[in-house]
């Protein structure tokens, strides 16, 4: 492994249509504490991370065409404790979510090979497979403890094409583990407008019920799912005029509660939840070149709280995945501004109240770098993405950790950029010389 990584904190500095600029003295945000991969010549791909304890569990694609599993300690050795390729080589499987249940560790992705098609010619379907959470071999294919087409065949919609399974998310309803899967298909033939689907399965596999939606949205969105008391928020985008961000309630029984779509212009990626309200991320204008970090809040009744968009050096931005700890959001992707070559993974963590933004940290090297998910255990941030600047060639997993702070939600020491959905100037305020930022307050025109 190349011992060669770039963590810098990263000020927010100028007005309203300011980028990020690197500070002359960079300090850590979040302290970085490991970092390791997982791949060989080839490339591989991280995808999903989840952490319990001391054990952080990761998923991801091989070069192979083999979805993969597998765990490493909380000291992210070298070597993991145990991984696991599904199902065989040359299945063009991938798997994308993670997440963890009581007796083991479930995967949701895709499969050609361990799929069946029931309309037209053969193309892949979701797939929901579940593990050993000590890498034992379960009696299932591939190792597993069970592997169940997700939704049942034709699929998530009647027309049977292509489909795969994008997040998955536990909840613990009347006693029971459930498990709720989000994915996309073609919901009709010859166009380049795909939808989303909903399945709630039991610990077992058993698929309880799956819901489609046939509003357009983007075969290379990937739309995420959280769970809550009494349901589940699923974020993604809706293509029906124009781009925008798209929000569904579900209650646990898969009615629909309300959906809504935002007027910013651009996606989801990433959801969380947390004292009632709910925090989708994303990035603007996902047909452009360089578009911008995107976060969004919204309470459990549907209503927009907050909308904010960072820009950092007028280069591409995005924004994977969030979740929420003791009044922030913590949130990572990539971005190519001011990165040591190609892209580089980014960490930001911001206020959940106001969004504000915090602090920021890159980690990349002189290649291709990127985060793709995260998970929170203990005292411990987990971030699992795609190398090209460590690792043994080609593209790896990565997986990397750094330290919590621990107090709650401190005074924004960031730029609080632009705010959608409202407009005019920004009263500003300053908080210290070099690590001052501007506190943004937009007044209606």
């Amino acid at each position: 492994m190349k011992d060669r990584r770039l963590v810098l904190r990263l000020p927010f500095l100028g007005g309203v249509a300011s980028v990020l600029a690197l500070s002359s003295a960079p300090v850590l945000a979040l302290p970085f504490v490991a970092q390791t991969t997982f791949g060989g010549a080839g490339d591989e791909g991280g995808a999903g991370v989840v952490a319990s304890g001391s054990d952080v569990y990761f998923t991801g694609s091989t070069a192979a065409g083999q979805s993969v599993v597998g765990q490493f300690g909380s000291s992210l050795a070298p070597s993991p404790v145990w991984s696991r390729s599904w199902p065989g080589p040359s299945d063009a499987a991938f798997f994308s979510g993670v997440a963890l249940t009581s007796t083991g560790v479930i995967a949701a992705g895709r499969s050609y090979i361990n799929t069946v098609d029931t309309v037209g010619g053969k193309e892949g379907k979701g797939v929901t497979v579940k593990f050993n959470a000590d890498g034992s071999a379960g009696g299932g294919v591939g190792g597993a403890v069970w592997s169940r087409q997700t939704p049942a065949a034709p699929g998530g919609f009647p027309y049977g094409g292509h489909e795969w399974l994008t997040g998955v998310t536990t909840a613990f309803e009347g006693g029971q583990t459930r498990l709720y899967t989000a994915g996309v298909g073609e919901r009709v033939g010859f166009t380049s407008e795909w939808g989303l689907f909903v399945t709630k399965l039991d610990d077992s596999g058993n698929i309880l019920w799956s819901r489609n939606d046939f509003s357009p949205t983007n075969a290379h969105n990937r739309p995420s799912i959280t769970a809550i008391d009494n349901g589940v928020y699923v974020a993604s985008r809706n293509d029906t005029s124009g781009i925008h961000p798209y929000l569904k309630k579900y209650n646990q029984d898969g009615n629909l509660v309300w959906s809504k779509t935002s007027a910013a212009s651009g996606e989801y990626l990433g959801v969380a939840s947390a004292g009632g309200n709910v925090y989708a991320v994303g990035q603007t204008n996902p047909e452009t070149a360089n578009p911008d970090f995107l976060i969004e809040s919204w309470d459990g009744a549907g209503n927009l709280l907050w909308s904010k968009t960072y820009d950092r050096g007028s280069a591409e931005d995005i924004l994977n995945g969030v979740v929420y700890r003791g009044g922030r959001l913590f949130a990572v992707g990539s971005t190519k501004g001011g990165s040591a070559g190609g892209t580089d993974g980014i960490l930001l963590e911001i206020d959940a109240l106001t969004g504000n933004l915090i602090d920021s940290s890159l980690w990349g090297g002189a290649a291709d770098d990127s985060f793709s998910g995260l998970a929170i255990a203990g005292a411990r941030l987990y971030a699992v993405g795609a190398t090209r600047s460590f690792g043994a060639g080609g593209s790896d997993i990565a997986l990397t950790s750094f330290a919590l702070p621990s107090a709650s939600v401190p005074e924004p020491a960031t730029l609080l950029l632009t705010s959608l959905g409202m407009a005019g100037l920004l009263a500003a305020r300053r908080r210290d010389d070099l690590q001052r930022g501007v506190e943004v307050d937009l007044q209606s025109a």
